[in-house]
């Protein structure tokens, strides 16, 4: 068997980011079918996708054979998505499909759409997970029943028996209107997954002629997200957790240089991170004492007083972890000191054990229930200095 794909493995187990990239782009929609079959849903099937290419590209010195990659890339899919399931207890296979129909379509065009891609997604939801698994990558990655026996590791009769046995089952549903519904969902309908993924990979490779090459290819790069797992963050594999922008993902690595290339390239310094804390830049900066970002951002014009969902702002998170530098630059560039935290948005108020809340505070009071005496006498106006601050704590 001719498998192209193999000199683009050695070359990627080499260093080579650009042939990594060309196995992104080529197994991307298989990929995702895979994860799909798993997880009921589109968008987190793309997700796990994203996870599975960077487990991959951190593995890859571990596969001995470059014409197995097929199969090893399979297995990956499937640890990542068992890990998915577990962690969010998410979803059987009856969520339900984006409806993503093409801004040239019609209201009536857009509306029978969107009952074929539910007719769809009920048809194949309805099949044992061995069909499910076929036909899905028959439907989403357009490949040969060949290449899906290579990337399932089955006989090839095995698999022209269960496509032929889940056709037979989608028969009623009209399978070539179904087929057609879902080019617009394919990973390799647009370059965008295969540029956000390789350029994630880059940056965490901090391979910077990469991020170029793709930021000229793609500028919006430069506000992506990454959609890495928190499982990754936490084996600090990746910085920030699930949907942190480039920027923020820059600021946690503590490079200046992408920093810097991803603020020349058009990144919002007020941009927000998708996750649950929606944090913005000048918040991560504050968080991780990253001064020179900090003042980057703040002569960008970047606001000082955002708060994040958890309620606070960048002045609160520096005062409660005695960061005096960061303190003071913020106040130089026109944070409010009287503002109060507001809690986690749509969580009840935190209180003490004798029911005092904790919400509604200054960052002064912040400061002096953390124990930073001096930041507290900055911050309500005092003179002292950064330094003097130091020598309260």
């Amino acid at each position: 068997m001719n498998h192209e794909y193999a000199s683009e493995v050695a070359l990627a187990q080499a260093g080579d980011l650009a042939a990594f990239r060309a196995l992104v782009v080529r197994f991307q929609d298989q990929v995702t079918a895979t994860a799909f079959s798993w997880v009921g849903d589109f968008e987190t099937a793309k997700e796990v996708a994203q996870e599975v290419f960077l487990e991959a590209h951190l593995c890859l010195h571990q596969l001995d054979e470059p014409a197995a990659f097929p199969g090893w890339l399979r297995r990956i899919v499937v640890k990542c998505c068992d890990r998915v399931t577990r962690r969010r207890q998410l979803v059987t296979i009856d969520a339900k499909l984006p409806d993503e129909p093409s801004s040239d379509d019609s209201p009536e065009q857009s509306a029978q759409a969107e009952e074929i891609a539910d007719r769809l997604h009920l048809a194949i939801s309805a099949l044992p997970e061995q069909l499910r698994l076929v036909i899905a990558l028959q439907y989403f990655a357009d490949i040969t029943g060949e290449e899906i026996a290579n990337f399932l590791e089955i006989p090839l009769s095995t698999v022209k028996k269960r496509l032929h046995d889940a056709r037979r089952k989608l028969r009623d549903q009209g399978e070539q209107l179904m087929q057609k519904s879902i080019e617009h969902l394919k990973p390799s309908a647009t370059a965008e997954f295969s540029n956000e993924t390789a350029f994630f990979i880059a940056m965490r490779e901090r391979n910077l002629a990469e991020m170029r090459v793709l930021l000229a290819a793609s500028p919006a790069l430069a506000n992506a997200e990454q959609n890495w797992s928190h499982d990754l963050t936490h084996r600090r594999v990746l910085p920030f957790p699930n949907r942190a922008t480039a920027l923020i993902s820059a600021i946690e690595l503590d490079d200046m240089a992408i920093f810097d290339l991803l603020l020349d390239a058009g990144a919002d310094p007020d941009g927000r991170c998708g996750c649950a804390t929606g944090e913005s830049a000048v918040w991560a900066a504050a968080l991780f004492n990253r001064q020179r970002h900090l003042k980057r951002l703040l002569d960008r014009g970047a606001d000082p007083n955002v708060f994040s969902a958890s309620g606070n702002t960048p002045l609160h998170v520096a005062a409660m972890r005695g960061y005096a530098e960061v303190v003071s630059m913020l106040l130089a560039h026109g944070a409010d000191p009287s503002i109060k935290d507001r809690g986690v948005e749509g969580q009840p108020p935190l209180v003490t054990a004798t029911g005092v809340s904790i919400s509604g505070r200054t960052p002064a009071q912040w400061a002096r229930m953390c124990g930073f005496a001096g930041i507290a006498e900055q911050l309500e106006g005092g003179s002292v200095s950064p330094a003097e601050a130091d020598e309260c704590v």
